[in-house]
């Protein structure tokens, strides 16, 4: 025997209740870690993710149906549980490394390229054949890129992304007409001793 059709709209509207007045609280939580994390804060930030994604993990078992949690905000509690441990050394390596793009001082660039120390710190790993702390990460995917950027986006609460060709133009050649460099500008064959060099080690690097 099926239950009257008005008890069964009764019980979707009270669903409908409980859930918004949950996602209410948990947003309000949300938005406070999001502060803590824009503000740099590392332990404050650390004790709110947790709870988080336990509150999170409950709403979507409690209501299945619901589209308030959305997969966006899953990816991004997921991204701050991957990261929740190295944020103070997050915060360090990256501390007076972002510099405007010339042109356009919204934007900005980080000072080097991609050390394997950061990229360790973010991603947990290295896939680097050359290796050295200091040394530019190479033989990175496109996948792992995405999951890079996605991850430092959740930690600084700021759009990661990698430049596009017009970006690393203006880098290059800082503003000018010419995208051609010297041997003060960047390695190569003939000038690195044919190894890998630290970042940071040449002029506009």
């Amino acid at each position: 025997m099926q239950p009257p059709s008005h008890l069964d709209a009764m019980e979707k509207r009270v669903l409908k209740a409980l859930s918004h007045e949950r996602f209410e609280s948990l947003s309000k939580d949300y938005s406070a870690l999001r502060r803590e994390l824009r503000d740099k804060k590392a332990d404050s930030a650390r004790e709110k993710i947790k709870p988080l994604a336990r509150m999170v993990a409950a709403f979507r078992r409690d209501f299945p149906q619901s589209t308030l949690v959305d997969s966006t905000l899953s990816a991004e509690i997921d991204a701050f549980m991957q990261i929740e441990e190295r944020l103070e050394t997050l915060y360090i390596l990256l501390e007076g490394q972002w510099i405007p793009l010339p042109g356009d001082s919204d934007t900005l660039l980080l000072r080097t390229e991609v050390h394997q120390e950061l990229f360790s710190q973010v991603m947990q790993g290295n896939p680097s054949r050359n290796r050295g702390a200091a040394f530019p990460v190479d033989s990175v995917t496109w996948d792992e890129t995405q999951t890079f950027c996605q991850i430092l986006s959740a930690a600084l609460q700021q759009t990661i992304r990698l430049p596009t060709e017009h970006e690393l133009r203006a880098a290059i050649s800082a503003g000018g007409e010419t995208t051609r460099v010297d041997d003060t500008a960047c390695w190569h064959r003939g000038n690195s001793q044919r190894r890998t060099q630290p970042v940071g080690q040449r002029r506009r690097s």
